[in-house]
């Protein structure tokens, strides 16, 4: 008797081809999930940027009212940022310092005139 041949794979090929396919599709998978979580990454921390500078660009504009911020005060009225300001000794700069509450690494330090942020 003649066998036949019904031109199908066999269950070793079919594993063999899975094998193959995992291991070229698992780096790939690997590299999009790296990728989402670094652009997670940078949009937060441009976020955090972006509120530090807001409030830098905010307070120079406007300058800090002395009779309202005592030396060391901390202002609250801006969102996602902490900002102290400390009245230097010749008293009529203060020493601003931003610092992000969403990175921490993201803080700006400047010298701000006490009211109305010119010169």
């Amino acid at each position: 008797m003649k066998q036949k041949h019904n031109g199908g794979y066999s269950l070793i090929e079919v594993l063999v081809a899975i094998v193959l396919l995992g291991i070229f599709v698992a780096p790939t998978c690997s590299s999009l999930v790296m990728g989402y979580r670094m652009n997670s990454k940078a949009d937060q921390l441009m976020q955090a940027q972006l509120a530090v500078s807001s409030a830098v660009e905010t307070l120079m504009a406007e300058g800090i009212d002395k009779d309202e911020h005592g030396t060391g005060a901390t202002l609250d009225r801006f969102e996602n940022v902490t900002v102290t300001t400390v009245l230097d000794s010749s008293g009529s700069f203060y020493k601003v310092t931003v610092q992000s509450d969403i990175e921490a690494s993201v803080v700006v330090t400047t010298y701000i005139r006490e009211e109305g942020g010119n010169g």
